[in-house]
């Protein structure tokens, strides 16, 4: 069986996490929730990584908004816990990324991660496990580490309960209700109500 040390030392040898690792933050591993039942073999791989169904609906319909309302020649989006290394001990994984299409170049596109700032990360919920999310308060440790990359907006979905965190460079944080106007990326949306025309809610 594998141990907590064996897959941070591997996750850091590899350039990459190596599950149940999500992300490494400043070389400490964020480990999923649940990660302990996989390691003691009580729960498989796939029931610890994957998102639940409100989760998951909430990220595809506002990855579809985004791609309706962004011009697709400027911007590539990027979901499905996609890969951004900010230096060797710190690697996240975001929910939705938004880049610029011109720091993206066709070449540069690879299996490894993404090592330029996105324009927005927009994350639901966190999968973090609660012991290490609330040890290092993980939302705002990374909100702040991406915006300290060069991110412009960092979104937070929470749906339990329903708030939401916007974050911008230089500015006070906000937190808001569902209800609530926001803006994502110059486009005005209240999730509440575009989420109950969607038929994801009621």
């Amino acid at each position: 069986m594998k141990t907590r040390d064996h897959i941070r030392s591997s996750s850091q040898r590899r350039g990459k996490p190596e599950f149940p690792v999500m992300e490494l933050i400043e070389g400490m591993p964020v480990y999923y929730r649940g990660y302990r039942q996989y390691l003691q073999g009580v729960s498989p791989k796939e029931n610890v990584m994957g998102s639940g169904m409100l989760q998951s609906l909430i990220t595809s319909a506002i990855l579809v908004y985004l791609a309706r309302q962004l011009e697709e020649n400027e911007y590539l989006l990027s979901t499905n816990q996609s890969g951004l290394r900010i230096s060797e001990k710190t690697m996240l994984a975001n929910d939705i990324a938004v880049f610029k299409r011109n720091d993206i170049p066709v070449k540069a596109i690879g299996k490894g991660y993404f090592t330029v700032p996105p324009i927005a990360v927009i994350e639901i919920d966190t999968k973090a496990d609660p012991e290490i999310e609330q040890s290092m308060n993980y939302p705002s440790k990374k909100t702040q580490l991406l915006l300290d990359f060069g991110v412009q907006e960092v979104i937070w979905i929470f749906t339990d309960p329903r708030k939401i965190w916007l974050a911008t460079p230089n500015k006070p944080w906000a937190v808001v209700e569902w209800d609530q106007e926001i803006s994502i990326m110059g486009h005005s949306i209240q999730l509440d109500l575009f989420l109950r025309e969607k038929g994801i809610i009621l």
